[in-house]
């Protein structure tokens, strides 16, 4: 189950938790970082990233904000009735891209 939907019934099969590099950077070691989380700056780079309903003025603003941040995505798995197992797997943004540790130190301590 991997549809996006923006239907308020729908079911929710992803949670993303958003946090500031300057609190991932210092704490999340890199090869587990590359692992499981990613770039908010990197990502919205890539033109995937929309904010919506708001003026192109405010999105930026948005944007802006966003880019000081990292990302860790938990996926839900369903069975094939559509019944929650209680396990989640970690997805990965589309795009992501392994940092370097001297990319990893320059992006927490710019932000």
């Amino acid at each position: 189950m991997s549809t996006i939907s923006i239907d308020p019934k729908g079911v929710m099969s992803q949670v993303e938790f958003i946090w500031a590099k300057k609190l991932t950077r210092p704490d999340v070691a890199l090869p587990q970082w590359n692992d499981l989380w990613h770039d908010h700056a990197v990502e919205i780079a890539t033109g995937r990233v929309q904010v919506l309903d708001l003026p192109p003025d405010k999105a930026k603003e948005v944007a802006d904000l966003v880019a000081a941040t990292d990302g860790i995505i938990y996926t839900f798995e369903f069975d094939k009735n559509g019944m929650p197992t209680g396990n989640a797997i970690h997805a990965q943004a589309v795009g992501h891209a392994p940092l370097s540790a001297a990319d990893y130190r320059k992006s927490a301590e710019s932000k």
